[in-house]
């Protein structure tokens, strides 16, 4: 059977992932977290732990992904570590995310923690997001920051910071989108 090159990486991405998981999950047992499934009903079940656990899964998470993990294993975690309600649990993790973030050298890792950073950001935040947004090193994956202009800045502002955007090839199909408000809601 042919594999195009793609295919095969991403196999190869999927296995890493695969052979890391049981690691995280010994990691989380040491940590005093008693978890003997594997990490894809936590990282569905997040929002089901309580503060202390997740303060034990986000620590632990976040120790692995500075060691390094693959590509694909990272971008859920960074992900999953964001999908907590309230967002607000994740924000004690901000500058390890933006590290994260900062030095990516996969764009999935990337992706996954623009995805966290976007999703907990704060008002306060508006100035650094403005200038990742700003910023062609950081590629595609600055679109996850757009949505979350709407809890960071007020309409006027939103709109014009949007318009200068577009101008961006990385960003102009997205801040349409949200100019139009056909974009999914992130406030």
């Amino acid at each position: 059977m042919f594999r195009s090159g793609a295919h095969e990486e991403a196999r190869k991405q999927n296995e890493a992932a695969f052979a890391e998981a049981p690691k995280l999950v010994a990691a989380l047992h040491a940590a005093g977290f008693e978890w003997t499934k594997s990490l894809d009903p936590l990282l569905a079940g997040i929002n089901e732990l309580s503060g202390d656990q997740y303060a034990i899964v986000a620590s632990v998470f976040l120790q692995h992904l500075e060691a390094g993990l693959p590509p694909l294993l990272a971008n859920s975690l960074l992900q999953s570590l964001a999908a907590t309600k309230p967002r607000s649990r994740a924000r004690p993790y901000w500058a390890k995310i933006a590290s994260l973030f900062l030095s990516a050298a996969s764009g999935e890792v990337r992706d996954g923690a623009a995805v966290a950073l976007a999703a907990i950001a704060e008002p306060a935040d508006g100035e650094v997001v403005l200038s990742w947004l700003r910023d062609p090193r950081f590629g595609e994956s600055r679109v996850f920051f757009l949505r979350a202009l709407r809890r960071l800045l007020p309409p006027a502002e939103r709109a014009e910071v949007l318009e200068t955007l577009k101008r961006d090839p990385d960003l102009e199909v997205e801040c349409d989108r949200v100019l139009r408000g056909t974009a999914p809601n992130d406030g």
